[in-house]
């Protein structure tokens, strides 16, 4: 594993201490003037846990300057990789047409558990609204989605980014646990084989839950390679259509497993924010799963980002 990745998976775990020395270490490879800004970034980090210490330093401060120095962080090692990293590749748009489409889809069948999806797109539009970079975005929704409502918004907007927002399924002896955007196959179905142990929940003609499988949202995806750049399966259980659709879209994210609905909100926020704030879908990746930690939830971990290749 490289420095970059190293630093990052030590953010994600809260282990800030861990990744300064690893980033002051002798055969680090960073030049003087990266090493001296992680010089004033660790001797600020060592401040905060001093005044923790002595109780001088409230909680509220506390984040918020933890906050400030894990972005900091993150952008100097986003810097040591920036060179080999492929960035979002700007599509042919028309004259004064938002570089990048992001296709927001909801989908909370009435048989399912209530979910806050239209929180989720609230922060996400607030995040583009007040980023450096908002021009660059536009957002199309689709709430209530059935099939045949996302093949026709693939025609319509043709994304670059696509965020699915909503349950996912798995069959329940494949649980490691349940929150508020799991749904559960049951194991005794005969009727589920091995390649469709998964799915994003879509809703049906009644209203109710309609199961889109690995392999079918891969086909259609498939058709829109050349424009699609960026999923995200923001559902529990979504890491087997994530593998499914990396063989066509350059980042693929999906979930290892299931997901708290607080959680899914906050990933999606800072990844947003990173993206308005023109960082890649990498460096967004690793700064929204250390938003977090910060913010005080559970579940880093399971957001997962694939590559193509």
């Amino acid at each position: 594993m490289d420095l970059a990745s190293t630093i990052r998976n030590l953010i994600a775990q809260d282990k800030i201490k861990q990744a300064f020395d690893h980033l002051l270490a002798p055969d680090s490879g960073l030049d003087a003037d990266q090493r001296n800004s992680i010089v004033l970034l660790s001797g600020r980090f060592k401040s905060v846990k001093d005044r923790e210490n002595m109780g001088i330093l409230d909680f509220s401060q506390s984040r918020v300057e933890r906050a400030q120095i894990t972005a900091a962080l993150l952008s100097i090692t986003s810097s040591l990789t920036e060179a080999q990293e492929p960035v979002v590749q700007t599509p042919k748009s028309a004259p004064g047409a938002a570089a990048y489409r992001i296709l927001f889809l909801a989908a909370n069948p009435k048989d399912s558990g209530r979910l806050r999806l239209d929180l989720e797109l609230r922060e996400i539009e607030e995040s583009i609204v007040r980023s450096r970079y908002r021009d660059n975005y536009a957002i199309e929704k689709r709430f209530a989605v059935r099939p045949i409502d996302l093949s026709r918004a693939m025609l319509e907007v043709e994304p670059q980014i696509i965020h699915f927002s909503g349950h996912g399924v798995s069959l329940k002896n494949d649980a490691a646990g349940a929150s508020d955007r799991a749904l559960f196959w049951e194991a005794e179905d005969s009727s589920i084989d091995d390649n469709a142990r998964g799915g994003i929940a879509l809703e049906g003609p009644d209203g109710n839950t309609h199961i889109v499988k690995d392999q079918d949202l891969a086909g259609l995806f498939r058709l829109f390679s050349d424009k699609i750049q960026c999923v995200l399966l923001n559902a529990c259980y979504s890491y087997n259509q994530a593998k499914a659709l990396i063989e066509y879209v350059p980042y693929v994210i999906g979930m290892n497993t299931a997901v708290p609905d607080d959680t899914a909100i906050a990933f999606a926020t800072s990844f947003y924010d990173a993206l308005g704030a023109g960082k890649g879908i990498e460096f967004a990746f690793e700064f929204a799963k250390s938003s977090i930690n910060l913010n005080g939830l559970s579940g880093a971990q399971i957001p997962q980002l694939m590559k193509k290749g």
